[in-house]
């Protein structure tokens, strides 16, 4: 027997022994779609499926490459569901992993959705389906569960959508609270948008045209800097009657779609079922920060209630699970939230807002100020002095633990309240009303609450930002006029959160978070109204409960037995340089992960290098390098990707790359280089002054000189 011969032997024995071992089957196939292209699946199926056991199955649709990368992490996954009685059909989107045809124009594209209702109609009808799909997933695969939902397809009785959001533009890592950011998913995702099909790993025309050479999704995003149809056509928000079947939500409280959960909570009719738990962007049996919790029985129990056609199947109990947060010490190491699981029915009608209005002193004063505190030119401000580079102590989205603030509060303006006396629960979005006014046309408002502990340190309870031109309207966004003062309207992120006596309430209010968000082009002054009845953060207080929940500890999942990784170098590496000498900040995440599988070993490695300068902060800049190193028994692949966005006053100038190598031999190189308008959330073009308008109309022809040369 030659060596590819028993390597076949190999695999098909490992294959087979995981199948015995766990009762079920695993079985690679392809789906058709009505245009001919197949579709790369994989079932997994109890044993039985198909003679004359039927099962309800649920589907998941991801780019995310289930022949290698993610292999393990669905064994784990779905090995609980198919081992209960749930077949499961894993399915890589059209032009990724092993799927064929070219790689759609974007995420959640009208290709991908019209896919999924196509899989879902031949679900129905294998031989092993009762004819029942729940589409289901975490992050993609929840966001495009809801947008599949929302076009009715015969045959999806339910949906599970982890970790995902109803509002595109606002809520997703593209615009944050719609404000451009970039970060490691979009260098991983567009790397791998250009990787190799599986299993076979070909290089080929076919290859170069339907994945290689495919334009990068970031200039597309770019060109959609502000909120309109691009982002609104498929986002559930406002258009909630669009779906009318049973829900399933799972949020995480350190989690950057987390606000979806009580918004659709509050505004649908459909049944809506919810956990939101104490983690970051995972499964609540495996994430972090503990505790986690075993969600499987309940999510399988609810889902009974719903094949059986339950006309009430939470009607009669609560409909959200709750973390409710003890205060606790601030750590961007946390591992264990100190808190209670509680049994809520959202919206909680015990909710009373308590008001801190902002005064003079820089304090939270508890006292309401009386109407007549209000002026045109208010004589008690305080201002707001930008400086670019604040805001690492945030990381790279509004989720993960977070270290002390008071580094980042040095560099904000904070208001204090005075010593608590008792505690008092907040469950809910606090939202700051403020009176402010700007030195420039462009501005941006981040706001966060926090706790001061009595030993000094601060612990972040939650924040958001507020894009200065949307402020009256996301849709018709409008510079400032410098000076004129404002009414500002910023709702802070969900959380919860127990304050305790002889703690302090703090707000603190920046113009920036670097490098979440990307930095305003010129240095900005803001101020802020004082003893104003118009200036005050309300908190949503809830008078404590007894509906307490003890969480079941989490079964442990398996791993797969014919796979091995390596992730003592994993992601995030982080290191930070400010070099006050020129005022320049970098931020450099780095990791490397080794996967391994029969007859295959895949590193893969990335970087990304953010900086900004506090003296110039439109020369600002991401870096982002990815790479896979592929060794099979008979032949080496390199693939390598390379993304660099730099900023001026005017514009985002964005370089694409792409490399491949076989057996240490260039084949291809694939460069992309633009230009886009900055619009830092204005309805551009505006009147510029003579001197940028010159700058303007000498870039536009630098860059029409450039593509004629290409």
């Amino acid at each position: 027997m030659d060596r590819k011969g028993a390597l076949f032997l190999t695999v098909v024995t490992i294959w087979a022994q995981i199948a015995l071992a766990n009762n079920f089957r695993i079985v690679d196939d392809v789906l058709k779609m009505p245009d001919g292209v197949p579709l790369a699946v994989t079932y997994y199926l109890p044993e039985g499926a198909g003679s004359k056991k039927k099962y309800p199955v649920l589907f998941e649709l991801l780019p995310y490459r289930k022949d290698d990368f993610f292999k393990d992490r669905d064994y784990a996954l779905y090995h609980y569901f198919v081992n209960r009685g749930f077949a499961i059909a894993k399915v890589d989107v059209r032009g990724t992993g092993g799927s064929a045809g070219a790689l759609p124009n974007r995420e959640y594209s009208e290709r991908e959705l019209s896919d999924a209702e196509a899989v879902i109609k031949q679900l129905t009808k294998k031989p092993w389906s009762d004819g029942n799909v729940i589409m289901w997933g975490i992050s993609w695969s929840g966001f495009n569960a809801l947008q599949v939902a929302m076009r009715k397809p015969q045959g999806l009785k339910a949906i599970l959508a982890a970790h995902a959001t109803d509002d595109l533009y606002h809520d997703d890592v593209h615009f944050i609270d719609g404000i451009f950011h970039v970060d490691e998913y979009h260098l991983s995702i567009l790397h791998d948008n250009g990787f190799l099909k599986s299993p076979d790993y070909k290089i080929d025309k076919k290859y170069f045209r339907d994945r290689f050479d495919i334009k990068p999704w970031i200039f597309q995003y770019l060109r959609n800097q502000n909120d309109g149809p691009f982002w609104s056509k498929n986002s559930l928000r406002n258009q909630y009657d669009k779906i009318e079947i049973p829900i399933f939500m799972i949020g995480g409280l350190l989690d950057g779609y987390r606000d979806s959960i009580p918004r659709m909570m509050e505004n649908m009719q459909t049944p809506i079922h919810a956990v939101l738990g104490p983690w970051n962007h995972a499964w609540p049996d495996n994430g972090s920060p503990s505790p986690q919790l075993e969600w499987r029985p309940q999510f399988i129990s609810w889902l009974q209630g719903v094949l059986r056609k339950d006309p009430t199947p939470q009607k009669n109990s609560p409909s959200l699970l709750l973390f409710v947060r003890d205060a606790h010490l601030p750590s961007d190491q946390l591992e264990i939230t100190s808190g209670a699981w509680r049994r809520e029915t959202w919206p909680i009608t015990r909710t009373q807002p308590k008001n801190y209005y902002l005064s003079a002193g820089n304090s939270l004063n508890p006292t309401p100020l009386a109407a007549d505190s209000r002026s045109a030119s208010p004589p008690n401000t305080v201002s707001i002095h930008y400086k670019p580079s604040a805001g690492v102590e945030l990381g790279s989205w509004w989720g993960e633990p977070t270290a002390d603030m008071r580094p980042l509060d040095r560099d904000s303006i904070v208001f204090d309240s005075p010593v608590l006396s008792e505690n008092f629960e907040m469950i809910g979005r606090p939202r700051l009303h403020s009176r402010v006014s700007s030195s420039q046309s462009r501005n941006h408002w981040v706001a966060r609450l926090e706790d001061v502990h009595p030993t000094g340190e601060v612990s972040l309870v939650t924040a958001a930002a507020l894009n200065g031109a949307q402020r009256e309207s996301r849709l018709h966004p409008k510079p400032f006029l410098p000076e004129q003062w404002v009414d500002l309207q910023l709702d802070l992120h969900f959380s919860t959160w127990t304050f305790k006596p002889g703690h302090k309430l703090r707000l603190a209010v920046t113009n920036g978070a670097f490098p979440m968000l990307w930095p305003l082009p010129q240095i900005t002054q803001g101020k802020i109204a004082m003893n104003d009845s118009g200036s005050f953060i309300s908190v949503p207080t809830v008078s404590p409960s007894e509906n307490i929940h003890f969480a079941e500890v989490p079964e442990p999942r398996p791993s797969h037995p014919a796979i091995s990784e390596d992730d003592s170098a994993a992601w995030p590496g982080k290191t930070v340089i400010h070099r006050t000498q020129d005022g320049e900040t970098s931020v450099e995440n780095s990791g490397n992960v080794i996967f391994r599988f029969p007859g295959l070993k895949i590193e893969s490695k990335e970087k990304t290098v953010y900086t900004t300068n506090d003296h110039e902060p439109a020369q600002s800049s991401f870096f982002g390098s990815a790479e896979y190193n592929m060794q099979f028994p008979k032949r080496k692949i390199r693939y390598q990707t390379q993304m660099k966005i730099r900023s001026d006053e005017l514009f985002f100038h964005v370089t694409f790359q792409r490399k491949i190598w076989q057996n240490n031999r260039l084949l291809r190189t694939k460069l992309w280089r633009e230009s886009v308008r900055r619009e830092d959330g204005l309805d551009l073009p505006l009147r510029l002054p003579p001197l940028l308008a010159k700058r303007d109309v000498a870039s536009r022809a630098n860059i029409k000189k450039r593509q004629r040369s290409r």
